[in-house]
């Protein structure tokens, strides 16, 4: 499903992205994996483009989302909105905020993560994987920053898995999955970087949860309900333990009020 919302001006909508959706297919005509499904699957977004044809799907997309990771996707409606917009992200003057469902019980309230990540350099990961400088493989390795804070502590099919809010606060591709999959707590549901294990959940437990971008145009602050509660049965979690409750936990991520544990190479 995907659910499209417009602010206050005619300058970005945001998208709710459902999980299993390719912004780009590398083949135009493979229409059930590209962005033609945004364009043509519904209707409000339609209307817009009936309007705004300064691009050839009518709108500019700002940043990305991973095939298997839904939430909040914003898109501009003309250039000038989605340079403004594309520059805040560049300039790491954005927050973004993630909900996940992570392997094991994570002890430590929170996690600040500062681990660098390059491109999987094995010939078998060729533009699938990303990994971090502790490998020997590892090619370019950028600088890359994660906080995560402990929501709940539960099970997950029986098994002990957390809930975590997730803050990049650099923007490198699969940061979040492998920088989680570094410390031992691999994002339940990820295939790629459980070592093509992790294949019993019907989807991977991440989600695009908020998104504050303050622009010179608009002060856009859009979030989406938490999918990954005890229902759907679906979901397989049980909470045993509260740590932090949203919305408080957003304005705990850019604190010092947490005694963050610092986790480096």
């Amino acid at each position: 499903m995907i659910l499209i919302k417009r602010l206050e001006a005619w300058t970005f909508r945001y998208i709710s992205k459902y999980w299993k959706i390719y912004l780009y297919s590398m083949e135009e005509k493979t229409k059930e994996n590209s962005i033609h499904k945004l364009k043509t699957r519904t209707l409000m977004l339609s209307s817009i483009l009936n309007k705004e044809k300064r691009t050839g799907h009518g709108f500019y997309v700002i940043h990305r989302l991973d095939y298997s990771t839904s939430g909040v996707l914003l898109v501009g409606l003309n250039k000038k909105a989605a340079s403004e917009a594309a520059k805040l992200f560049e300039k790491r003057e954005t927050q973004k905020f993630y909900i996940a469902l992570v392997r094991g019980h994570i002890q430590d309230p929170g996690l600040d993560i500062n681990i660098p990540i390059g491109e999987d350099g094995r010939p078998e990961s060729a533009n699938v994987k990303m990994c971090s400088a502790k490998h020997s493989y590892c090619v370019k390795p950028r600088p890359s920053r994660t906080r995560c804070l402990v929501l709940e502590r539960g099970l997950h099919n029986g098994q002990p898995a957390s809930k975590v809010l997730l803050a990049p606060l650099t923007g490198r591709r699969h940061q979040l999955r492998v920088h989680m999959y570094e410390i031992g707590n691999t994002i339940v549901g990820d295939y790629t970087y459980s070592n093509r294990r992790d294949l019993s959940p019907y989807r991977m437990f991440l989600h695009a949860i908020r998104l504050r971008v303050e622009s010179k145009l608009e002060t856009i602050d859009v979030n989406t309900e938490d999918p990954f509660t005890e229902q759907p049965p679906t979901n397989q979690w049980t909470s045993t333990s509260v740590l932090h409750r949203l919305p408080a936990a957003f304005d705990l991520m850019y604190s010092e009020d947490i005694d963050w544990t610092r986790i480096s190479v």
